[in-house]
């Protein structure tokens, strides 16, 4: 046989065709092949001098698998394009520049080949990119990280969205249709996200054990999956930047604690805060705001740094003597700082009440409280109810709970 491996779409060959490989093998293996390529192949027989040639017979069609990426993995989709794309409809993803969030380039859904980050809404879609990667640790955690972002359609039922996978690299998504994890144990990172038309950032980590237990091979692929259907949805579709996998070399703490401390000086509360390293660092960075402040530290956040896993938190108390309701809630973030160069994420947060247990409430009822027995207004005038006091009334209030605990979320 004589066979011919063509880059996809190239013209097809004749009789005078040159380049083709001669053998005996069937089947045959081509070699020296790009990575994450389409072909066209072709055969024909040859029978000797007396019969001489057949015509080619083809093109078959077949694609090269990709060359997995070695951690760490930065991505800002401004090189060369290594990812594998499938779907269905006129929305597939595309590596290109409509869209970014930094340099010039993003992968991004689009409805016209990459010219355009904007979906047909009327076109029922379920596309996929991937990428395939090596993760050659035994243990340890994974930090995957990226930009995204994805107006869409739908709120408690939605029907224009973003899934984000971890297979096994030996899965492939089927065309137009959607990923079940009970199918190949994936991984589901992000399901149906959408009503975002701004890049948000993601930061996501998984256990190596867990992954090398699901996939048990070292190796996975990551699946960007879009799905739309054809009832309407608001633009944008969804798109990806800013792609970062990598091992924490410097894991976050977990275990934050607050307990009350004896007071201080005269006009001072103070709380204990604690954690619980998970690495070698020997410092740590604390940020701690009210309760209700909507901030949430990022990378480039800065805070109080103590060289030991604890921090006296002291608060100046307006009105010393009295219950601490008003105000009198925060939460803290702490981060490990492992090098100069090698710091750890934000931990999520812990919460710090001033309020000893088993806590006070507010009552708010249409009721003259100076006529209930052991009520008395306090230097505000406001009633407060705590559980350690004598009141006989039943009310039913909504308070802050504090009871004992070594666990927050």
């Amino acid at each position: 046989w004589q066979v011919l491996v063509l880059p996809a779409g190239s013209p097809a060959p004749d009789e005078n065709t040159t380049g083709f490989v001669e053998t005996n093998d069937n089947p045959y293996i081509a070699e020296g092949l790009e990575p994450n390529t389409e072909y066209d192949i072709y055969v024909r027989a040859d029978c000797g001098n007396e019969d001489g040639l057949s015509t080619w017979t083809g093109p078959a069609k077949g694609t090269t698998t990709q060359i997995p990426a070695e951690l760490p993995y930065d991505e800002g989709f401004e090189g060369e394009n290594n990812w594998s794309f499938v779907g269905t409809g006129d929305n597939q993803w595309f590596f290109g520049t409509a869209v970014n969030n930094g340099g010039t380039h993003a992968l991004y859904v689009s409805k016209d080949e990459g010219t355009t980050h904007t979906y047909n809404t009327s076109s029922t879609t379920v596309a996929h990119a991937y990428r395939d990667f090596l993760v050659e640790d035994v243990s340890g955690e994974l930090e995957i990280s990226f930009d995204w972002m994805a107006n869409g359609e739908g709120t408690s039922t939605k029907w224009d969205y973003l899934n984000v996978w971890l297979v096994p690299s030996s899965y492939n998504p089927t065309p137009g249709t959607l990923i079940e994890n009970t199918v190949h144990n994936g991984m589901l990172l992000m399901y149906k996200r959408n009503n975002n038309t701004e890049f948000l950032p993601e930061f996501l980590s998984i256990d190596i054990n867990t992954l090398n237990a699901a996939f048990d091979s070292g190796y996975f692929r990551i699946v960007f999956e879009w799905r739309n259907d054809s009832g309407g949805g608001d633009q944008p579709p969804a798109a990806i930047d800013n792609l970062l996998i990598k091992k924490v070399t410097c894991p976050p703490v977990i275990n934050l604690e607050s307990d009350i401390a004896e007071n201080g000086e005269a006009g001072e509360a103070q709380v204990l805060l604690s954690w619980t390293p998970v690495g070698d660092e020997t410092q740590w960075e604390i940020i701690i705001l009210p309760f209700d402040d909507p901030t949430v530290p990022d990378e480039n956040s800065t805070g109080i740094i103590v060289d030991e896993p604890q921090y006296l938190f002291t608060v100046e108390d307006d009105n010393p003597g009295e219950i601490l309701c008003d105000n009198k809630f925060y939460k803290f973030y702490v981060r490990p700082l492992c090098s100069e160069e090698d710091w750890g994420r934000w931990s999520k947060q812990g919460i710090v009440s001033l309020i000893p247990p088993p806590g006070c409430a507010e009552v708010e009822a249409e009721i003259v409280f100076s006529d209930v027995e052991g009520l008395t207004p306090n230097a505000k005038g406001d009633y407060v109810i705590c559980q350690d006091e004598p009141v006989n009334l039943t009310l039913s209030a909504t308070y802050y709970d504090i009871p004992g605990t070594e666990t927050y979320e």
